[in-house]
């Protein structure tokens, strides 16, 4: 069978029209850090972090096709004159093969994007949305993924290797749309005995969509700090009882012409109690590893309002995260420009909190596009 698959595909590649493209994305990060005095987190400026920041990012993305077969690579370098480090890693490599228009295998390293959320994904199992756009372009999981679209459903079987079989990752997906309503259901097997069940769905009108997503695990994503500061051990549950939930609810609205509102709300079950939270207080900076900037408590929201000019050259938006536990509250207005060749994009992030590391943060971020 492998004989004649790779005398297959040999000539399949001889024979077909080769097509090759790329892409060179030049970003220019410039960061100014106001660091909070206050911070329970941060103290003293515990961390060492920089009142100033630049990186210079560079992701050559290339393309080859021919016929039935796809390589792409993404190679990414981080260059930071300051601290005069350079940084070199791989975002995705991977080559996919086309049985037929409808069944497609995928090997090597790629982006895999599970969800239909904006800012939390609790069903991807591989990679998260970066809400603050610190690293926009993620990096991809090694994997083995096989995709199979039907005439009515679509099927994704992923298999990301570990050390140990047992450790490894499996992952299905079946996704299916009725008229406006595009919806579907995973199943992942992540290690260790960790499993999920995840469901989510879109539903499209004229002037609004409403989304969302949950996943039921038998194991807990939060790292909750007890009485003696250690993080608390959840035992894996191998039946329905006593699981933990976690969805997010949402809705993108056309409120006026160009301007676009987006509310998120985003509830878990394994979420950090006051207790928890206050354990994690007392027991900084040894609890920091459970820190998260935006969403700590069972429940969390996102807001944004955007609006878009006649050309889509430039995009004025306002986020709102709200965490109703640890009553953080972060607002960032931001302003996007799109040239031809280059884009713009300048953020302020503006905190309320004392678990907040900065009181306030400006990024620039200027990109070309060779």
């Amino acid at each position: 069978m492998e004989i004649v698959l790779m005398f297959f595909l040999g000539t399949s590649i001889m024979s077909a029209q080769t097509e090759f493209s790329y892409r060179i994305i030049n970003e220019n990060v410039f960061t100014y850090n106001v660091i909070s005095e206050n911070s329970l987190v941060n103290p003293d400026n515990l961390l060492h972090l920089n009142e100033l920041e630049i990186v210079n990012r560079f992701f050559p993305v290339g393309t080859f096709k021919k016929n039935n077969i796809k390589l792409q690579a993404e190679p990414k370098i981080f260059l930071n004159p300051l601290d005069e480090t350079l940084d070199f890693a791989i975002n995705e490599l991977y080559l996919q093969y086309g049985f037929s228009g409808k069944l497609y295998a995928t090997f090597g390293k790629k982006r895999i994007n599970w969800g239909t959320a904006n800012v939390w994904n609790p069903s991807n199992p591989f990679l998260q949305k970066d809400p603050f756009r610190i690293d926009n372009r993620l990096e991809g999981i090694i994997l083995t993924d096989l995709e199979y679209i039907g005439a009515n459903f679509a099927l994704n079987a992923i298999f990301s290797p570990a050390e140990r079989l047992n450790r490894s990752t499996f992952a299905f997906k079946v996704s299916s749309e009725i008229k406006s309503l595009s919806y579907s259901f995973s199943y992942a097997f992540l290690g260790n005995e960790k499993q999920q069940y995840g469901i989510d769905f879109t539903l499209g009108a004229d002037n609004f969509t409403f989304y969302s997503e949950g996943v039921y695990r038998n194991f807990s994503n939060s790292r909750l700090i007890d009485s003696e500061g250690m993080p608390e051990i959840n035992s894996i549950q191998n039946s329905f009882k006593n699981m933990n939930a976690e969805f997010v609810v949402g809705t993108m609205l056309n409120v006026l012409p160009r301007t676009i509102l987006v509310a998120e709300y985003r509830y878990r079950s394994d979420f950090n109690t006051s207790e928890s939270i206050e354990n994690f207080k007392s027991f900084l900076p040894i609890s920091l590893p459970s820190y998260d900037p935006i969403s700590m408590g069972q429940h969390s929201f996102f807001g944004q309002i955007s609006y878009m000019d006649n050309y889509s050259k430039y995009n004025l938006s306002t986020n709102i995260f709200y965490d109703l536990t640890t009553n953080q509250l972060l607002c960032s207005p931001g302003l996007v420009y799109n040239g031809d060749d280059f884009k713009l994009e300048i953020n302020p992030f503006i905190y309320n909190n004392s678990l907040s590391i900065y009181d306030f943060q400006g990024r620039v971020i200027l990109s070309f596009f060779l």
